[in-house]
């Protein structure tokens, strides 16, 4: 019999042979050895590795505009969901997410499961401006619109931008100046 040692992400096969015959699965063999004889018993371990199944996720999110990003920074959450609806986390800006050096913020998310994720951007309107809201997934051409669906895959980290842009709206009054010439 042999001990068997398993590690960690790994699954383990034993295999043996008695006297070269076929191979046959175990740990656990039965030998039959005769007087001024040998008999051998060959014992094989093979360890293949288990296929992880969870990746991570990333939300950056970058602020454009005449405005003060950290007071809207505090205001902007995303509400990450799974394949099947269920809410996985809220996460604000401003407090889960970190602050780049340039000015972006992001978010890792470690350790989800394989498979399709819903994030959702819950926009602020600041009152005298327009805002236009993108993302870019993984990179690609960016799409307008606060709700993304993003493929995360098995030991790889799925990215997700999102930028909003705030554009001052121009006054639409101005001022009349009357003179009379008399």
């Amino acid at each position: 019999e042999e001990t068997v040692v398993n590690k960690d992400g790994y699954t383990l096969t034993v295999t043996y042979s008695v006297d070269g015959a076929a191979s046959e699965t175990g740990a656990i063999s039965n030998v039959t050895v005769t007087a001024n004889d040998t008999s051998m018993v060959a014992y094989k371990n093979e360890y293949t590795k288990i296929p992880p199944t969870t990746g991570n996720l990333k939300i950056t999110k970058t602020i454009e505009g005449n405005l003060n990003k950290e007071e809207i920074a505090g205001d902007l959450t995303f509400t990450v969901k799974n394949a099947q609806g269920n809410v996985i986390g809220t996460y604000t800006v401003g407090q889960n997410f970190t602050k780049t050096a340039e000015g972006k913020y992001e978010l890792t998310i470690n350790g989800v499961e394989v498979g399709t994720y819903t994030v959702e951007e819950k926009v602020v309107n600041k009152d005298g401006y327009t805002l236009t809201v993108t993302y870019s997934i993984n990179g690609a051409t960016s799409e307008a619109g606060a709700i993304s669906n993003v493929e995360v895959t098995a030991d790889n980290t799925a990215m997700v931008a999102y930028k909003n842009e705030y554009k001052e709206i121009p006054p639409t009054t101005g001022t009349l100046k009357i003179t009379k010439t008399i």
